[in-house]
């Protein structure tokens, strides 16, 4: 458990298998992050695989809430799933998307969403 008072409270009642699996698949594939068109973007790349699947986060919240998904289709795929910065217009955002997966050199990929 951390040892940040916040973070401890905020994972009390998390089962301790279930905190110790989030952390080590947060060693497994952490956080990247790159500033494009002026926004900052934090994102996970499991970098392996042939074929990119590309799954933003569902309800505009972080990568990392899809950590299960990601582990599942990174045995077979390139998985990016990126938080997201605070952008109200859904134009910025989408470009956003296009501007990360081609700075990532994604050309063709796959996307998987939730909501």
């Amino acid at each position: 458990m951390s040892s940040n008072p916040k973070i401890a409270k905020l994972y009390q009642d998390v089962p301790q298998e279930a905190f110790r699996n989030l952390e080590a698949f947060r060693e497994r594939y952490p956080y990247q992050s790159v500033t494009l068109n002026g926004r900052h973007w934090h994102y996970i790349d499991t970098q392996a695989g042939d074929v990119a699947l590309f799954i933003p986060a569902g309800g505009t919240s972080v990568a990392e809430v899809s950590f299960k998904s990601i582990e599942h289709f990174a045995q077979n795929f390139r998985v990016i799933s990126p938080d997201y910065p605070p952008i109200e217009d859904l134009e910025e955002l989408f470009e956003g998307f296009s501007a990360l997966l081609e700075h990532l050199g994604v050309n063709k990929f796959y996307t998987l969403g939730g909501s």
